[in-house]
């Protein structure tokens, strides 16, 4: 792309239709905080649901319920998942007339304005070769923040099949990208998170884009 204008920013979520994410998902939704501040959204989720003007899309093929059943939470959102996710953004395209692809996790804090200004400078290489995806940890990408230009989606899009899926969603995804071709470019200034272990996280003090995780309605709005 060659856009001169600020990025414009495609997020989505994915979250269990039963669970302590609905409530965070709510407030969000219902508030304009989080994903619902990007330029266009889309939250995926393993039944319709609907808050406010909002309803979630139905992740097709995939029994999230039954998946919970061979697992904690925690171990829910694996690359069988979000294959599944990934699968069906890349069949919508509801991210074509935008610049940049971005997964937030439900218990993210995160701060749309902060990402565009980080974006601007990159706008012009995003849409080159076969396009970016930004790591956002210094032990590899993590899950709670994953930023990826619009031709590294399509470039995804025309490859994922090849990818080999070790069960951890943000090494497959790290993994699957490299492979496809896309530049990583390291930004660490994207996520302050606890496993990344990003001092002083929980304060939500510095100029992080996003910070995670905060399971709570509480503990999301004291971070804001």
């Amino acid at each position: 792309t060659t856009t001169t204008g600020p990025p414009r920013l495609f997020c989505f979520s994915v979250m269990l239709a039963s669970g302590f994410e609905e409530s965070l998902v709510r407030m969000q939704a219902t508030s304009g905080k989080g994903i619902f501040v990007c330029d266009g959204s889309a939250l995926y989720s393993d039944a319709a649901l609907t808050f406010g003007a909002i309803t979630s899309k139905v992740v097709r093929g995939l029994d999230l319920a039954a998946q919970r059943a061979h697992g904690t939470f925690e171990s829910l959102f694996t690359t069988s998942v979000y294959a599944k996710v990934w699968e069906q953004i890349v069949e919508e395209r509801l991210y074509a007339p935008y610049d940049w692809v971005v997964k937030v996790e439900p218990t993210t804090v995160f701060f749309p304005p902060r990402l565009r200004t980080l974006l601007h400078g990159m706008l012009v290489g995003s849409g080159l070769g076969n396009g970016v995806f930004l790591n956002n940890c210094g032990f590899g990408l993590r899950g709670p923040l994953e930023v990826l230009s619009r031709r590294a989606v399509e470039t995804y899009k025309a490859g994922y099949a090849t990818c080999e899926r070790p069960p951890q969603e943000h090494v497959y995804l790290q993994a699957c990208m490299i492979k496809l071709g896309a530049e990583q470019v390291n930004e660490f200034s994207l996520l302050s998170d606890a496993e990344c272990r990003t001092p002083n996280w929980q304060a939500c003090q510095s100029e992080h884009s996003s910070f995670h995780p905060f399971k709570s309605v509480e503990a999301y709005l004291a971070c804001e």
